[in-house]
C-alpha cells in the first residue's frame, strides 16, 4: 500500500496499482514477465522485481524509472522474493541466488550497495531499530545493521523438525518472533528466554504449509496458507480462532509467500494464484463475509 492509499500488486506479467475500491487500475512494465514482489516506499516511489526481471525503481508521479539488471552487479539471474524499506529509509533486497543487498540513496539520488552473506531469502522485516529479521529456507537470521553481525536461528532441520523453512515473520512485544513455516505450521521464537513453541494441526490449525501473515493489535495473526484458505490465531491465548475457505465464500484458497499486508485503513490484503483478496478484519472472524475486492486479471 503506497502513501497515497493506492494498492500495488505484482502479477506474473505486469505490475498494477488501483484505488482502494478496486477502481482506476494502472499497469506498468507490461513488456516484462515474472514479477513476484512490489514494495511502496515512504517517498512515494515503487520497487519491484521477480524471476530474472532485475529490479525496478519507479516514480509513478512522473512515470520515470531506474532499472538494476543485477542487484549484485554480477552476471547472475536475480530472483527477487522481497524488497523491504527499513526505518532509516534504506532499501533491502533479498531472493534466491544473490546476497542480501542494502541500497542507500545519496543526496544526488544515486544508490550505493552493500552486500551481506545471506541467500535463499523469502522475506525481510525489522525487529527493532538495530536488527533485521531475514527469513530463509534455512531458518531465520538476525542482522545487526550497525555492525553487520549475523545470528542464525532455527537452522537445524532435524532438531526443529522442519521449522527451518521460514516464509514470513511478524514480531510481538519486542521479543516474540512469529514465523510462518513450511511443514511445521506457526512457530513462535521467544528471544527473551531462547524458547520455541510450534502450533500445528494438533492445535487446530488447518494447514502446516503457511505463506504470509499480518498482525493486528499486537495480538491476532491473520495467516494465509498454500491451499487451505486463511485463518486467525490468537497470540495471547495461543489458540486458533477461525478458518476462512471457499466454502465460506472466499474466492480462492491458494495463496503465495510474502504476499500479505495490513493497509493503513485496516484492510487485510492477501495475494494468491488467482489475484488479490482485500478483507475487513471482521470478515475472517464472522460468518458474514463481505469481500470488498477480488482481482483475477491483470486489470
Amino acid at each position: 500500500v503506497a502513501p497515497d492509499g493506492r494498492y500495488w500488486v505484482a502479477f506474473s506479467e505486469v505490475v498494477v496499482s488501483f484505488a482502494p475500491d478496486g477502481s482506476d487500475p494502472h499497469s506498468y512494465f507490461e513488456r516484462e514477465a515474472g514479477f513476484l514482489t512490489v514494495r511502496a516506499a515512504r517517498d512515494g516511489t515503487i520497487w519491484c522485481g521477480g524471476f530474472n526481471t532485475g529490479t525496478y525503481h519507479l516514480d509513478p508521479r512522473t512515470g520515470t524509472h531506474e532499472f538494476f539488471s543485477s542487484v549484485v552487479d554480477q552476471p547472475v539471474h536475480d530472483c527477487v522474493y522481497d524488497i523491504y524499506e527499513d526505518w532509516n529509509g534504506d532499501i533491502w533486497i533479498g531472493g534466491l541466488n544473490f546476497q542480501l543487498t542494502c541500497m542507500h540513496q545519496l543526496a544526488d539520488k544515486s544508490f550505493t550497495k552493500q552486500h551481506y552473506p545471506i541467500t535463499f531469502i523469502n522475506s525481510i522485516s525489522q525487529l527493532d531499530e538495530r536488527n533485521l529479521i531475514v527469513c530463509t529456507t534455512d531458518g531465520f537470521k538476525l542482522l545487526d545493521i550497525r555492525t553487520g553481525q549475523i545470528t542464525d536461528y532455527l537452522n537445524d532441520e532435524e532438531k526443529f523438525k522442519g521449522t527451518n523453512f521460514v516464509f514470513d515473520s511478524r514480531t510481538r512485544n519486542g521479543n516474540e518472533i512469529w514465523l510462518a513455516t513450511a511443514g511445521a505450521g506457526l512457530v513462535c521464537y521467544d528471544l527473551s528466554n531462547d524458547s520455541i513453541a510450534a502450533y500445528g494441526i494438533n492445535e487446530g490449525l488447518p494447514s502446516l504449509e503457511l505463506r504470509g501473515m499480518s498482525m493486528v493489535n499486537d495480538s491476532i495473526l491473520y495467516v494465509s496458507t498454500e491451499n487451505n484458505g486463511l485463518f486467525a490465531f490468537d497470540c495471547v491465548r495461543r489458540c486458533y480462532l477461525r478458518c476462512l475457505m471457499t466454502s465460506d465464500g472466499l474466492p480462492m484458497n491458494e495463496f503465495l509467500q510474502n504476499s500479505s499486508t495490513l493497509s493503513p485503513d485496516g484492510h487485510l490484503l492477501f495475494g494468491g494464484n488467482n489475484g488479490v483478496v482485500v478483507l475487513k478484519e471482521s470478515d475472517i472472524q464472522s460468518h458474514l463475509n463481505e469481500f470488498q475486492i477480488f482481482i483475477d486479471t491483470k486489470g
